[in-house]
Protein backbone atom coordinates (compact mmCIF):
# COMPACT_ATOMS: atom_id res chain seq x y z
CA UNK A 1 0.00 0.00 0.00
CA UNK A 2 1.19 3.50 -0.78
CA UNK A 3 0.53 6.28 1.71
CA UNK A 4 -0.51 9.72 0.58
CA UNK A 5 1.24 12.68 2.23
CA UNK A 6 0.68 16.31 1.47
CA UNK A 7 3.48 18.62 0.45
CA UNK A 8 3.25 20.48 3.74
CA UNK A 9 5.12 17.60 5.43
CA UNK A 10 8.08 18.12 3.15
CA UNK A 11 8.07 21.88 3.69
CA UNK A 12 8.51 21.63 7.47
CA UNK A 13 10.72 18.55 7.82
CA UNK A 14 14.22 17.60 6.61
CA UNK A 15 13.49 14.42 4.75
CA UNK A 16 15.26 11.55 3.11
CA UNK A 17 13.86 8.39 1.58
CA UNK A 18 15.40 4.99 1.92
CA UNK A 19 17.38 3.87 -1.09
CA UNK A 20 15.60 1.09 -2.87
CA UNK A 21 17.17 0.89 -6.30
CA UNK A 22 20.67 1.64 -7.61
CA UNK A 23 19.51 4.03 -10.29
CA UNK A 24 17.73 7.23 -9.17
CA UNK A 25 16.23 10.48 -10.27
CA UNK A 26 18.13 13.29 -8.55
CA UNK A 27 15.70 16.15 -8.92
CA UNK A 28 12.04 16.90 -9.20
CA UNK A 29 10.37 19.17 -11.71
CA UNK A 30 6.89 19.84 -12.99
CA UNK A 31 5.90 16.20 -13.23
CA UNK A 32 2.74 15.26 -15.05
CA UNK A 33 2.45 11.83 -13.47
CA UNK A 34 3.90 10.11 -10.38
CA UNK A 35 7.64 9.44 -10.70
CA UNK A 36 9.65 7.01 -8.59
CA UNK A 37 12.49 8.49 -6.54
CA UNK A 38 15.11 5.75 -6.34
CA UNK A 39 17.79 7.70 -4.43
CA UNK A 40 17.86 9.76 -1.26
CA UNK A 41 16.17 13.08 -1.72
CA UNK A 42 18.29 15.54 0.27
CA UNK A 43 17.75 19.18 1.11
CA UNK A 44 19.69 22.02 -0.51
CA UNK A 45 22.42 24.17 0.99
CA UNK A 46 19.88 26.41 2.66
CA UNK A 47 18.08 23.45 4.23
CA UNK A 48 15.26 23.99 1.79
CA UNK A 49 13.57 21.74 -0.68
CA UNK A 50 11.68 23.04 -3.64
CA UNK A 51 8.93 20.62 -4.38
CA UNK A 52 6.22 22.84 -5.78
CA UNK A 53 4.82 26.30 -5.49
CA UNK A 54 4.79 28.42 -2.34
CA UNK A 55 1.04 28.11 -2.17
CA UNK A 56 1.36 24.47 -1.18
CA UNK A 57 -0.70 23.20 -4.03
CA UNK A 58 1.73 20.70 -5.45
CA UNK A 59 0.55 17.27 -6.37
CA UNK A 60 0.45 14.49 -3.78
CA UNK A 61 3.63 12.73 -2.78
CA UNK A 62 3.66 8.93 -2.81
CA UNK A 63 6.03 7.02 -0.49
CA UNK A 64 6.73 3.32 -0.53
CA UNK A 65 6.34 1.72 2.95
CA UNK A 66 8.33 3.84 5.40
CA UNK A 67 8.97 7.48 6.28
CA UNK A 68 12.03 8.58 8.26
CA UNK A 69 12.78 11.61 10.42
CA UNK A 70 16.25 12.25 11.93
CA UNK A 71 17.33 8.74 11.05
CA UNK A 72 14.29 7.24 12.78
CA UNK A 73 11.49 5.44 11.05
CA UNK A 74 8.46 7.55 11.97
CA UNK A 75 5.71 6.40 9.61
CA UNK A 76 5.20 2.98 8.13
CA UNK A 77 2.29 0.71 7.37
CA UNK A 78 3.33 -2.92 7.23
CA UNK A 79 0.75 -5.44 6.21
CA UNK A 80 -2.63 -4.51 4.85
CA UNK A 81 -4.28 -2.58 7.70
CA UNK A 82 -1.60 -1.44 10.17
CA UNK A 83 -0.43 2.15 10.60
CA UNK A 84 2.42 3.22 12.86
CA UNK A 85 3.59 6.77 13.57
CA UNK A 86 6.53 7.73 15.77
CA UNK A 87 10.21 6.87 16.11
CA UNK A 88 10.46 3.08 15.88
CA UNK A 89 6.74 2.73 16.45
CA UNK A 90 5.40 -0.63 15.30
CA UNK A 91 7.22 -3.73 14.07
CA UNK A 92 7.80 -3.80 10.30
CA UNK A 93 7.69 -7.60 10.42
CA UNK A 94 4.30 -7.88 12.13
CA UNK A 95 1.74 -10.26 10.72
CA UNK A 96 -1.07 -8.82 12.80
CA UNK A 97 -3.74 -6.55 11.37
CA UNK A 98 -5.61 -3.39 12.24
CA UNK A 99 -2.96 -2.11 14.65
CA UNK A 100 -2.35 1.60 15.21
CA UNK A 101 0.60 3.19 17.02
CA UNK A 102 1.35 6.86 17.64
CA UNK A 103 4.40 7.56 19.79
CA UNK A 104 8.06 6.74 20.28
CA UNK A 105 8.47 2.92 20.35
CA UNK A 106 4.75 2.38 20.70
CA UNK A 107 3.83 -1.19 19.70
CA UNK A 108 7.53 -1.64 18.92
CA UNK A 109 7.71 -5.45 18.84
CA UNK A 110 4.17 -6.55 17.97
CA UNK A 111 4.15 -9.71 15.87
CA UNK A 112 0.80 -11.52 15.69
CA UNK A 113 -1.42 -9.22 17.74
CA UNK A 114 -4.27 -7.43 16.01
CA UNK A 115 -6.67 -4.55 16.63
CA UNK A 116 -4.29 -2.86 19.08
CA UNK A 117 -3.97 0.90 19.54
CA UNK A 118 -0.99 2.46 21.31
CA UNK A 119 -0.84 6.23 21.81
CA UNK A 120 2.11 7.63 23.74
CA UNK A 121 5.79 7.10 24.42
CA UNK A 122 6.45 3.31 24.52
CA UNK A 123 2.74 2.58 24.87
CA UNK A 124 2.19 -1.17 24.39
CA UNK A 125 5.96 -1.35 23.86
CA UNK A 126 6.43 -5.09 24.43
CA UNK A 127 3.19 -6.52 23.16
CA UNK A 128 3.61 -9.39 20.73
CA UNK A 129 0.54 -11.60 20.62
CA UNK A 130 -2.11 -9.65 22.52
CA UNK A 131 -5.08 -8.25 20.62
CA UNK A 132 -7.76 -5.60 20.93
CA UNK A 133 -5.86 -3.51 23.46
CA UNK A 134 -5.95 0.28 23.70
CA UNK A 135 -3.17 2.13 25.52
CA UNK A 136 -3.05 5.91 25.71
CA UNK A 137 -0.37 7.66 27.74
CA UNK A 138 3.31 7.61 28.59
CA UNK A 139 4.36 3.94 28.92
CA UNK A 140 0.76 2.85 29.17
CA UNK A 141 0.66 -0.97 29.11
CA UNK A 142 4.45 -0.87 28.65
CA UNK A 143 5.16 -4.49 29.63
CA UNK A 144 2.09 -6.14 28.18
CA UNK A 145 3.00 -9.20 26.11
CA UNK A 146 -0.08 -11.20 25.33
CA UNK A 147 -3.04 -9.79 27.21
CA UNK A 148 -6.14 -8.86 25.24
CA UNK A 149 -9.16 -6.59 25.54
CA UNK A 150 -7.38 -4.15 27.85
CA UNK A 151 -7.82 -0.37 27.94
CA UNK A 152 -5.23 1.86 29.61
CA UNK A 153 -5.53 5.64 29.69
CA UNK A 154 -2.95 7.62 31.60
CA UNK A 155 0.76 7.75 32.32
CA UNK A 156 1.96 4.20 33.11
CA UNK A 157 -1.56 2.89 33.39
CA UNK A 158 -1.44 -0.95 33.39
CA UNK A 159 2.35 -0.51 33.17
CA UNK A 160 3.33 -4.01 34.35
CA UNK A 161 0.54 -5.94 32.67
CA UNK A 162 1.85 -9.12 31.06
CA UNK A 163 -0.95 -11.51 30.16
CA UNK A 164 -3.87 -9.97 32.03
CA UNK A 165 -6.98 -9.38 29.94
CA UNK A 166 -10.24 -7.45 30.00
CA UNK A 167 -8.83 -4.74 32.26
CA UNK A 168 -9.64 -1.03 32.17
CA UNK A 169 -7.27 1.49 33.76
CA UNK A 170 -7.90 5.22 33.59
CA UNK A 171 -5.55 7.49 35.51
CA UNK A 172 -1.85 7.87 36.14
CA UNK A 173 -0.40 4.53 37.34
CA UNK A 174 -3.84 2.97 37.58
CA UNK A 175 -3.44 -0.83 37.80
CA UNK A 176 0.30 -0.15 37.63
CA UNK A 177 1.52 -3.50 39.01
CA UNK A 178 -1.06 -5.72 37.35
CA UNK A 179 0.54 -8.69 35.62
CA UNK A 180 -2.04 -11.42 35.03
CA UNK A 181 -5.12 -10.06 36.78
CA UNK A 182 -8.22 -9.97 34.58
CA UNK A 183 -11.54 -8.19 34.47
CA UNK A 184 -10.40 -5.28 36.65
CA UNK A 185 -11.51 -1.66 36.31
CA UNK A 186 -9.51 1.19 37.86
CA UNK A 187 -10.35 4.88 37.52
CA UNK A 188 -8.17 7.42 39.30
CA UNK A 189 -4.58 8.17 40.24
CA UNK A 190 -2.96 4.92 41.41
CA UNK A 191 -6.29 3.15 41.68
CA UNK A 192 -5.64 -0.61 42.15
CA UNK A 193 -1.95 0.34 42.01
CA UNK A 194 -0.54 -2.85 43.60
CA UNK A 195 -2.88 -5.37 42.01
CA UNK A 196 -0.97 -8.21 40.38
CA UNK A 197 -3.24 -11.22 39.85
CA UNK A 198 -6.50 -10.11 41.46
CA UNK A 199 -9.56 -10.46 39.23
CA UNK A 200 -12.90 -8.71 38.76
CA UNK A 201 -12.17 -5.71 40.98
CA UNK A 202 -13.51 -2.18 40.55
CA UNK A 203 -11.69 0.85 41.95
CA UNK A 204 -12.86 4.43 41.37
CA UNK A 205 -10.95 7.25 43.04
CA UNK A 206 -7.42 8.27 43.95
CA UNK A 207 -5.57 5.31 45.51
CA UNK A 208 -8.76 3.27 45.70
CA UNK A 209 -7.85 -0.38 46.44
CA UNK A 210 -4.22 0.74 46.36
CA UNK A 211 -2.70 -2.20 48.28
CA UNK A 212 -4.70 -5.05 46.82
CA UNK A 213 -2.51 -7.65 45.14
CA UNK A 214 -4.34 -10.95 44.61
CA UNK A 215 -7.84 -10.56 46.06
CA UNK A 216 -10.90 -10.80 43.81
CA UNK A 217 -14.39 -9.38 43.46
CA UNK A 218 -14.08 -6.08 45.29
CA UNK A 219 -15.58 -2.65 44.69
CA UNK A 220 -14.03 0.59 45.96
CA UNK A 221 -15.49 3.98 45.06
CA UNK A 222 -13.88 7.05 46.61
CA UNK A 223 -10.40 8.33 47.29
CA UNK A 224 -8.41 5.91 49.47
CA UNK A 225 -11.38 3.56 49.66
CA UNK A 226 -10.06 0.10 50.66
CA UNK A 227 -6.60 1.68 50.56
CA UNK A 228 -4.78 -1.06 52.53
CA UNK A 229 -6.97 -4.00 51.63
CA UNK A 230 -5.54 -7.36 50.57
CA UNK A 231 -8.59 -9.59 51.15
CA UNK A 232 -11.55 -10.40 48.89
CA UNK A 233 -15.25 -9.65 48.47
CA UNK A 234 -15.24 -6.17 50.06
CA UNK A 235 -17.30 -3.20 48.86
CA UNK A 236 -16.44 0.37 49.86
CA UNK A 237 -18.25 3.45 48.56
CA UNK A 238 -17.16 6.78 49.96
CA UNK A 239 -14.02 8.74 50.62
CA UNK A 240 -11.69 6.67 52.83
CA UNK A 241 -14.32 3.98 53.33
CA UNK A 242 -12.73 0.79 54.73
CA UNK A 243 -9.41 2.61 54.37
CA UNK A 244 -7.61 0.65 57.11
CA UNK A 245 -8.94 -2.80 56.28
CA UNK A 246 -6.16 -5.27 55.52
CA UNK A 247 -7.31 -8.89 55.84
CA UNK A 248 -11.03 -8.53 56.54
CA UNK A 249 -13.32 -10.12 53.94
CA UNK A 250 -16.90 -9.68 52.77
CA UNK A 251 -17.37 -6.22 54.29
CA UNK A 252 -19.60 -3.42 52.94
CA UNK A 253 -18.99 0.25 53.76
CA UNK A 254 -21.03 3.15 52.37
CA UNK A 255 -20.16 6.67 53.48
CA UNK A 256 -17.22 8.87 54.41
CA UNK A 257 -14.82 6.84 56.58
CA UNK A 258 -17.39 4.09 56.95
CA UNK A 259 -15.88 1.04 58.73
CA UNK A 260 -12.73 3.09 59.27
CA UNK A 261 -11.65 0.98 62.27
CA UNK A 262 -12.14 -2.37 60.58
CA UNK A 263 -8.83 -4.17 60.01
CA UNK A 264 -9.48 -7.91 60.04
CA UNK A 265 -13.21 -8.17 60.74
CA UNK A 266 -15.39 -10.08 58.29
CA UNK A 267 -18.96 -9.71 57.09
CA UNK A 268 -19.43 -6.24 58.59
CA UNK A 269 -21.68 -3.54 57.14
CA UNK A 270 -21.60 0.21 57.80
CA UNK A 271 -23.89 2.67 56.03
CA UNK A 272 -23.60 6.36 56.81
CA UNK A 273 -21.16 9.14 57.57
CA UNK A 274 -18.57 7.77 60.04
CA UNK A 275 -20.66 4.62 60.59
CA UNK A 276 -18.27 2.16 62.16
CA UNK A 277 -17.45 -0.70 64.51
CA UNK A 278 -15.82 -0.14 67.89
CA UNK A 279 -12.97 -2.64 67.55
CA UNK A 280 -10.99 -3.80 64.54
CA UNK A 281 -11.97 -7.48 64.48
CA UNK A 282 -15.75 -7.73 64.85
CA UNK A 283 -17.64 -10.12 62.58
CA UNK A 284 -21.12 -9.86 61.08
CA UNK A 285 -21.74 -6.50 62.76
CA UNK A 286 -23.92 -3.82 61.13
CA UNK A 287 -24.17 -0.08 61.83
CA UNK A 288 -26.67 2.04 59.88
CA UNK A 289 -26.87 5.82 60.09
CA UNK A 290 -24.51 8.75 60.51
CA UNK A 291 -22.14 8.15 63.47
CA UNK A 292 -23.78 4.78 64.16
CA UNK A 293 -21.41 2.41 65.94
CA UNK A 294 -21.76 -1.28 66.79
CA UNK A 295 -19.48 -2.90 69.37
CA UNK A 296 -20.63 -6.53 69.35
CA UNK A 297 -20.32 -9.19 66.67
CA UNK A 298 -23.51 -10.56 65.12
CA UNK A 299 -25.38 -7.37 66.01
CA UNK A 300 -27.31 -4.62 64.22
CA UNK A 301 -27.37 -0.98 65.37
CA UNK A 302 -29.75 1.58 63.86
CA UNK A 303 -28.76 5.19 64.38
CA UNK A 304 -26.31 7.02 66.57
CA UNK A 305 -26.07 7.34 70.36
CA UNK A 306 -25.20 10.74 71.79
CA UNK A 307 -21.53 10.92 72.79
CA UNK A 308 -20.53 7.64 71.16
CA UNK A 309 -18.36 7.70 68.03
CA UNK A 310 -18.61 11.50 68.02
CA UNK A 311 -22.39 11.48 67.64
CA UNK A 312 -24.06 14.79 68.61
CA UNK A 313 -27.47 13.22 69.29
CA UNK A 314 -29.30 9.95 69.86
CA UNK A 315 -31.49 8.74 67.03
CA UNK A 316 -35.10 7.57 67.33
CA UNK A 317 -36.08 4.75 64.97
CA UNK A 318 -39.48 4.80 63.32
CA UNK A 319 -41.26 1.96 61.56
CA UNK A 320 -44.48 2.99 59.89
CA UNK A 321 -43.98 6.60 60.98
CA UNK A 322 -41.81 9.48 59.83
CA UNK A 323 -41.88 11.20 63.21
CA UNK A 324 -40.67 8.71 65.86
CA UNK A 325 -40.82 10.01 69.43
CA UNK A 326 -39.13 7.08 71.20
CA UNK A 327 -36.02 4.99 70.62
CA UNK A 328 -38.22 2.55 68.69
CA UNK A 329 -41.56 3.87 67.48
CA UNK A 330 -43.66 1.35 65.57
CA UNK A 331 -47.02 2.14 64.00
CA UNK A 332 -48.85 -1.01 62.97
CA UNK A 333 -49.00 -4.66 63.95
CA UNK A 334 -45.77 -6.42 64.91
CA UNK A 335 -44.91 -10.10 64.63
CA UNK A 336 -42.35 -11.50 67.07
CA UNK A 337 -40.93 -14.98 66.67
CA UNK A 338 -39.04 -15.10 69.94
CA UNK A 339 -38.87 -13.73 73.47
CA UNK A 340 -39.25 -10.10 74.54
CA UNK A 341 -36.74 -9.51 77.33
CA UNK A 342 -36.30 -6.43 79.53
CA UNK A 343 -32.70 -5.65 80.37
CA UNK A 344 -33.41 -4.08 83.79
CA UNK A 345 -35.74 -4.79 86.67
CA UNK A 346 -37.12 -1.26 86.53
CA UNK A 347 -38.56 -1.63 83.01
CA UNK A 348 -42.24 -2.33 82.46
CA UNK A 349 -44.93 -2.47 79.80
CA UNK A 350 -47.02 0.66 79.59
CA UNK A 351 -50.26 1.08 77.68
CA UNK A 352 -51.80 4.35 76.59
CA UNK A 353 -54.82 5.69 78.46
CA UNK A 354 -57.91 4.03 76.98
CA UNK A 355 -60.41 5.83 74.81
CA UNK A 356 -64.17 5.45 74.77
CA UNK A 357 -64.01 1.94 73.28
CA UNK A 358 -60.56 0.59 74.14
CA UNK A 359 -59.25 -2.54 72.50
CA UNK A 360 -57.97 -5.45 74.59
CA UNK A 361 -54.53 -4.84 76.06
CA UNK A 362 -53.33 -8.26 74.93
CA UNK A 363 -54.56 -11.16 72.80
CA UNK A 364 -53.49 -14.71 73.59
CA UNK A 365 -54.26 -16.10 70.11
CA UNK A 366 -54.66 -14.63 66.63
CA UNK A 367 -57.79 -16.73 65.97
CA UNK A 368 -59.59 -20.00 66.71
CA UNK A 369 -61.37 -21.48 69.74
CA UNK A 370 -59.58 -24.81 70.19
CA UNK A 371 -56.01 -23.60 70.48
CA UNK A 372 -53.49 -25.62 72.47
CA UNK A 373 -53.21 -24.79 76.16
CA UNK A 374 -50.57 -22.18 76.77
CA UNK A 375 -48.92 -20.36 79.62
CA UNK A 376 -50.00 -16.73 79.88
CA UNK A 377 -47.44 -15.84 82.53
CA UNK A 378 -44.62 -18.13 83.67
CA UNK A 379 -41.95 -17.75 86.32
CA UNK A 380 -38.87 -17.91 84.08
CA UNK A 381 -37.35 -20.00 81.28
CA UNK A 382 -36.04 -22.36 83.96
CA UNK A 383 -39.52 -22.76 85.52
CA UNK A 384 -41.99 -22.59 82.64
CA UNK A 385 -44.75 -24.57 84.44
CA UNK A 386 -45.13 -22.21 87.37
CA UNK A 387 -47.65 -19.47 86.65
CA UNK A 388 -50.95 -18.89 84.86
CA UNK A 389 -52.15 -21.10 82.00
CA UNK A 390 -55.15 -20.65 79.71
CA UNK A 391 -57.05 -23.62 78.25
CA UNK A 392 -58.90 -22.53 75.12
CA UNK A 393 -60.93 -25.71 74.65
CA UNK A 394 -62.34 -25.81 78.21
CA UNK A 395 -62.25 -22.02 78.51
CA UNK A 396 -60.62 -21.79 81.92
CA UNK A 397 -57.57 -20.34 83.65
CA UNK A 398 -55.33 -22.54 85.77
CA UNK A 399 -52.80 -21.35 88.31
CA UNK A 400 -50.06 -23.95 88.12
CA UNK A 401 -47.46 -25.07 90.60
CA UNK A 402 -44.89 -27.30 88.94
CA UNK A 403 -47.39 -28.13 86.20
CA UNK A 404 -50.23 -29.01 88.61
CA UNK A 405 -53.38 -26.91 88.82
CA UNK A 406 -53.79 -25.42 92.29
CA UNK A 407 -56.64 -23.11 91.37
CA UNK A 408 -59.01 -23.11 88.42
CA UNK A 409 -61.36 -20.43 87.15
CA UNK A 410 -63.98 -21.85 84.80
CA UNK A 411 -65.19 -19.00 82.58
CA UNK A 412 -68.11 -21.01 81.20
CA UNK A 413 -69.70 -22.15 84.48
CA UNK A 414 -68.28 -19.19 86.41
CA UNK A 415 -67.06 -21.62 89.06
CA UNK A 416 -63.81 -21.26 90.97
CA UNK A 417 -61.99 -24.27 92.32
CA UNK A 418 -59.16 -24.20 94.86
CA UNK A 419 -57.49 -27.55 95.29
CA UNK A 420 -59.85 -29.07 92.73
CA UNK A 421 -59.97 -29.02 88.93
CA UNK A 422 -63.70 -29.81 88.80
CA UNK A 423 -65.43 -27.04 90.76
CA UNK A 424 -69.18 -27.66 91.14
CA UNK A 425 -70.00 -24.42 92.93
CA UNK A 426 -69.20 -20.75 92.63
CA UNK A 427 -66.36 -21.36 95.08
CA UNK A 428 -65.31 -24.95 95.53
CA UNK A 429 -62.47 -25.40 98.04
CA UNK A 430 -60.77 -28.67 98.83
CA UNK A 431 -59.11 -27.85 102.13
CA UNK A 432 -59.39 -25.67 105.20
CA UNK A 433 -60.61 -22.10 104.91
CA UNK A 434 -59.59 -19.44 107.38
CA UNK A 435 -61.38 -16.12 107.35
CA UNK A 436 -61.90 -13.20 109.69
CA UNK A 437 -65.42 -12.85 108.45
CA UNK A 438 -67.81 -14.66 106.16
CA UNK A 439 -70.84 -12.75 104.95
CA UNK A 440 -73.80 -14.80 103.70
CA UNK A 441 -76.67 -13.12 101.95
CA UNK A 442 -79.86 -15.21 101.90
CA UNK A 443 -83.43 -15.21 103.24
CA UNK A 444 -83.47 -14.90 107.07
CA UNK A 445 -85.76 -16.44 109.72
CA UNK A 446 -87.47 -13.56 111.56
CA UNK A 447 -90.75 -15.10 110.41
CA UNK A 448 -90.53 -17.13 113.65
CA UNK A 449 -91.72 -14.09 115.54
CA UNK A 450 -94.74 -13.57 113.36
CA UNK A 451 -98.11 -14.11 115.14
CA UNK A 452 -99.17 -16.79 112.69
CA UNK A 453 -96.00 -18.83 113.13
CA UNK A 454 -96.89 -22.26 114.41
CA UNK A 455 -94.45 -23.25 117.12
CA UNK A 456 -94.29 -26.92 117.97
CA UNK A 457 -95.18 -27.84 121.48
CA UNK A 458 -92.50 -29.25 123.71
CA UNK A 459 -94.19 -32.59 123.52
CA UNK A 460 -94.19 -32.51 119.70
CA UNK A 461 -90.56 -31.46 119.65
CA UNK A 462 -89.66 -34.24 122.04
CA UNK A 463 -91.44 -36.82 119.94
CA UNK A 464 -89.73 -35.56 116.69
CA UNK A 465 -86.27 -35.72 118.25
CA UNK A 466 -86.91 -39.20 119.61
CA UNK A 467 -88.13 -40.38 116.23
CA UNK A 468 -85.54 -38.66 113.91
CA UNK A 469 -82.53 -38.15 116.14
CA UNK A 470 -82.13 -34.52 114.97
CA UNK A 471 -83.99 -31.25 115.27
CA UNK A 472 -86.72 -30.46 112.76
CA UNK A 473 -85.36 -28.34 109.86
CA UNK A 474 -81.77 -29.41 110.55
CA UNK A 475 -80.08 -31.78 108.07
CA UNK A 476 -79.18 -35.13 109.58
CA UNK A 477 -75.52 -36.07 110.02
CA UNK A 478 -75.59 -38.61 107.19
CA UNK A 479 -76.76 -35.99 104.72
CA UNK A 480 -74.09 -33.49 105.79
CA UNK A 481 -71.39 -36.14 105.55
CA UNK A 482 -72.55 -36.98 102.05
CA UNK A 483 -73.29 -33.55 100.57
CA UNK A 484 -71.39 -31.24 102.86
CA UNK A 485 -72.53 -28.48 105.16
CA UNK A 486 -74.52 -25.76 103.49
CA UNK A 487 -73.47 -22.81 105.59
CA UNK A 488 -76.21 -20.44 104.53
CA UNK A 489 -78.99 -22.96 105.03
CA UNK A 490 -77.45 -24.23 108.26
CA UNK A 491 -77.05 -20.73 109.68
CA UNK A 492 -80.65 -19.97 108.79
CA UNK A 493 -81.89 -23.23 110.34
CA UNK A 494 -79.82 -22.70 113.48
CA UNK A 495 -81.14 -19.14 113.83
CA UNK A 496 -84.64 -20.53 113.42
CA UNK A 497 -84.00 -22.94 116.29
CA UNK A 498 -82.51 -20.17 118.41
CA UNK A 499 -85.56 -17.99 117.82
CA UNK A 500 -87.87 -20.95 118.55
CA UNK A 501 -85.86 -21.57 121.70
CA UNK A 502 -86.43 -17.93 122.63
CA UNK A 503 -90.17 -18.43 122.22
CA UNK A 504 -90.01 -21.53 124.42
CA UNK A 505 -88.14 -19.54 127.06
CA UNK A 506 -90.77 -16.80 126.92
CA UNK A 507 -93.52 -19.37 127.32
CA UNK A 508 -91.74 -20.98 130.24
CA UNK A 509 -91.23 -17.57 131.84
CA UNK A 510 -94.93 -16.80 131.55
CA UNK A 511 -95.85 -20.17 132.98
CA UNK A 512 -93.28 -19.71 135.76
CA UNK A 513 -94.75 -16.33 136.73
CA UNK A 514 -98.22 -17.82 136.76
CA UNK A 515 -97.07 -20.62 139.05
CA UNK A 516 -95.30 -18.12 141.33
CA UNK A 517 -98.50 -16.13 141.67
CA UNK A 518 -100.46 -19.22 142.53
CA UNK A 519 -97.84 -20.22 145.12
CA UNK A 520 -97.97 -16.78 146.75
CA UNK A 521 -101.77 -16.98 146.89
CA UNK A 522 -101.62 -20.37 148.59
CA UNK A 523 -99.14 -19.04 151.15
CA UNK A 524 -101.53 -16.28 152.19
CA UNK A 525 -104.45 -18.60 152.88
Amino acid sequence: MKSKLYIVVLLVSPVFCQQIFAQANTSLSNLVSPTAVNQNLTPGLTNSLSAGSTTKNWKSIYIGTEYYLKNFRIIHAPGATNFFTGPNAGNPATTGTNNTALGDNALAVTTTGSFNTGLGFTALNKITAGSRNTASGYQAMYNSVGGSYNTATGERALYSNSWGGNNTATGSAALYANTNGAGNSAFGYRALFSNTTGNSNIAIGTAALYSNTTANNMVAVGDSALLKNTAAFNVAVGSKALMNNTTGRSNVALGYKALDLNVSGQGNTAIGYYADISTNNLNNATAIGAYAQVNTSNSLVLGSVNGINGAPATVNVGIGTNAPTQRLHVVGTQLLDGNLTFATGTASIQFANPGATPAPMMYMFPSGTVNTDRMVIAHSPAYPTWGLRYSDLSDDFDFLGNGTSVMRIDLSSQYVGIGTTTPAYKLDVCGTIRAKEVRVETGWCDYVFEKDYKLRSIEELEKYVNDNKHLPGIAPAAEIEKEGLKIAEMNKAMMEKIEELSLYVIQLNKENKKLQAEIEALKQQ
